[in-house]
């Protein structure tokens, strides 16, 4: 059974515009404003992969689909700590 939670956030994601903004610049305006759009813009550029990359691993689509999930609310609640665009991307991909 697939989480209601993720494809919600996957369906509101998938419909944004995507900014030309690096992710250093977008989660800069978001700790600046806390405009939720801009957050949601950085996760958008990284949803696919890391949801590829989770499926490759667990290979079942309902368990990449809360892993992924998981991934997310994680790196957003350390997203004060991030100092830029490559710690973001290395904190998606686990290497620190």
């Amino acid at each position: 059974m697939r989480s209601n939670s993720v494809r919600r956030v996957s369906f509101a994601l998938a419909v944004r515009p995507i900014l030309s903004d690096s992710d250093e610049h977008l989660i800069d305006q978001f700790r600046a404003t806390g405009q939720i759009a801009l957050l949601e813009e950085v996760l958008q550029r990284h949803l696919r992969p890391i949801r590829g990359m989770v499926f490759q691993m667990v290979l079942d689509h309902d368990a990449a689909d809360d892993v992924t999930q998981d991934i997310f609310c994680e790196l957003c609640g350390e997203l004060i700590d991030l100092k830029d665009d490559l710690r973001f991307r290395r904190g998606c991909f686990g290497s620190r």
